[in-house]
């Protein structure tokens, strides 16, 4: 019979989770040139944002649109990861895969 590990509830799952989504963002950093080009663009637009918002709403949303390139590009990093763990030998469907991604 095999042992389960019992999941952490309440404040201690909250942390478990940001401790992974924190080791997901640190790995993109560390590996993929895309994300970091893309973080280093959210920091120098923000000063443009920030000069053209006329309001707190319209800054919002101009960094809004920022953070979900990032967001992107995680989730492409995510299926490249899922599709190079499956084999390294050349697939079509890996190919359409990582490209659609």
């Amino acid at each position: 019979m095999s042992e389960f590990k019992i999941k952490a509830t309440g404040v201690a799952r909250l942390k478990e989770a940001f401790g992974y989504s924190a080791s997901g963002f640190q790995h993109c950093y560390k590996n993929e040139q895309a994300f970091k080009m893309e973080l280093y663009a959210l920091g120098l637009l923000l000063i443009p944002a920030y000069a053209i918002a006329d309001s707190f709403t319209e800054f919002a949303i101009l960094i809004s649109s920022l953070l979900f390139v990032l967001l992107i590009e995680v989730i492409n990093s995510a299926i490249e990861a899922a599709v190079d763990r499956m084999g390294n030998e050349y697939n079509e469907f890996s190919k359409v895969a990582k490209d659609c991604g």
